[in-house]
């Protein structure tokens, strides 16, 4: 049975059909948006729906892109992440502008 994300959760994948979202393929979408702006009832649905090593995955791999940096920063707390990908581009010295 597929699992579906709650109706009161629509409001923030606006710019996706709310219906076609599935909470397998999907899940990188629905996990780093509720990190990012989830209150606490999306944030538990979040923790019953996907173990903790999903979610703790996604932040270590795609967070750092994904999330803003202080969301960022929060979670790798939480979760107590030490280790993460870096984008390569970051570690260029020969870079100017830096983000």
């Amino acid at each position: 049975m597929k699992t579906k994300i709650p109706e009161d959760f629509a409001s923030l994948f606006q710019e996706y059909d709310y219906n076609l979202l599935d909470t397998k393929r999907d899940k990188s979408i629905i996990i780093g948006r509720l990190l990012e702006s989830g209150d606490m009832e999306e944030l538990q649905w979040l923790f019953k729906t996907y173990a903790i090593k999903d979610i703790t995955k996604f932040v270590k791999l795609k967070g750092y892109r994904a999330l803003s940096l202080r969301t960022f920063n929060f979670w790798c707390l939480i979760l107590d992440i030490k280790d993460y990908k870096k984008p390569e581009w970051l570690n260029d010295k020969k870079l100017i502008w830096r983000f």
